[in-house]
């Protein structure tokens, strides 16, 4: 994910468009730090329902964690 961060970050500098596929659930569960770091970079997100879902379960925890 370090990498990704890296090209996320380059992306804008360069007037690059960043597209990312949440590709699997996976990396929303086992790295939701890492997801939160990239999200204000991309500026196309695609996924499917259950990737989504993931995605959703991470930002929901992120917000009631910021909340409290």
């Amino acid at each position: 994910m370090d990498s990704v961060l890296k090209v996320a970050r380059h992306a804008p500098e360069h007037q690059k468009k960043l597209i990312i596929n949440l590709s699997s659930t996976y990396t929303n569960e086992k790295f939701p730090d890492r997801v939160l770091d990239v999200l204000p970079y991309i500026d196309t997100l695609f996924g499917n329902q259950t990737e989504a879902r993931a995605l959703a379960k991470v930002l929901i925890g992120k917000y009631h964690e910021v909340n409290k």
